[in-house]
């Protein structure tokens, strides 16, 4: 059963300071869709691009809604509420760049609204988001892909930052500030995925607390299977969260090994539900 969530603060105050990554304005991708409601006012963009050694899959939600936006767009991110006038990118990296134009299902605002919104995906992305419901939009893939080959190489710090709430059925009163990195260190015999994470109260008047949530790998993507077991062998408990945080898991290398996307959600304690998600460079081993 969905929670409904509803926002009603007009005035933003300005978040805690960044620890990690940098607080953004402003969506700079491509394949701009505007999307103006009674009750919510959004932009969003998708782009493809090569950093950080990968093919890097970027879409991005830009709130001018007058209060806060809370966003699942459920394959490629973000999943996050986000403050007014700011911006949150979702980064994901795959080893190969093969582009579908895809329209997959974005819930936004009190999460019963729901919209059949265009991106550019990776073709792992297509089982996926043919497999998305929200209020009777499915997901849809419009083109064949175009195939290159990235360099194989490590996945130096890639930023990400997310605002969920430690209470989901009071999420004004306990928003948190998440901002970190994630890399993905090629060896020899393995690869060694970091994520470092602050979670902070999203300003003084925050009641928000980081240990009220817990850290689980999030059921989403070509990765899933692989970061659960490396996670269960590293962490016999889910992670608690503190103020910083360091997650170490490793993936086996052999040579059918994929560089995709892996995802970890922010279990709220107390409520029993998932309250948002980031992605982070993993791996799948077909």
């Amino acid at each position: 059963m969905k929670t409904a969530i509803m926002l009603t603060a007009v005035c933003v105050l300005i978040p805690s300071e960044a620890v990690f990554a940098q607080i953004k304005k402003t969506c700079e991708g491509n394949a701009k869709q505007l999307h103006v409601f009674s009750d919510y006012n959004f932009l969003t963009t998708s782009s493809v691009f090569h950093r950080w050694n990968s093919e890097i899959y970027q879409t991005c939600v830009e709130n001018h809604s007058g209060r806060w936006l809370v966003i699942n767009w459920k394959t490629p991110g973000p999943w996050s509420f986000i403050p007014d006038t700011y911006a949150l990118e979702s980064n994901r990296p795959f080893d190969t760049r093969e582009t579908l134009n895809l329209k997959g299902c974005l819930e936004y605002g009190n999460m019963a609204g729901g919209l059949s919104e265009p991106f550019f995906g990776h073709k792992g992305d297509e089982t996926l988001v043919a497999a998305e419901k929200c209020n009777n939009v499915d997901g849809e893939a419009t083109s064949a892909p175009a195939t290159k080959i990235a360099s194989s190489a490590s996945i130096p710090n890639i930023s990400f930052e997310i605002y969920v709430p430690s209470d989901i059925k009071n999420p004004e009163a306990t928003m948190l500030h998440i901002d970190g990195q994630a890399s993905l260190e090629d060896t020899e015999k393995e690869y060694i995925s970091e994520v470092k994470f602050a979670a902070t109260k999203y300003n003084e008047d925050s009641k928000g607390n980081p240990e009220d949530l817990e850290l689980i790998p999030y059921n989403a993507g070509l990765s899933y299977g692989a970061v659960k077991s490396s996670y269960a062998r590293s962490y016999k408990y889910p992670i608690a969260l503190s103020g910083i945080n360091e997650i170490l898991i490793t993936f086996s290398k052999t040579p059918e090994s994929r560089i995709v996307p892996g995802q970890y959600g922010f279990w709220d304690k107390k409520n029993g539900v998932f309250v948002g998600a980031f992605s982070f460079p993993a791996v799948s081993t077909p």
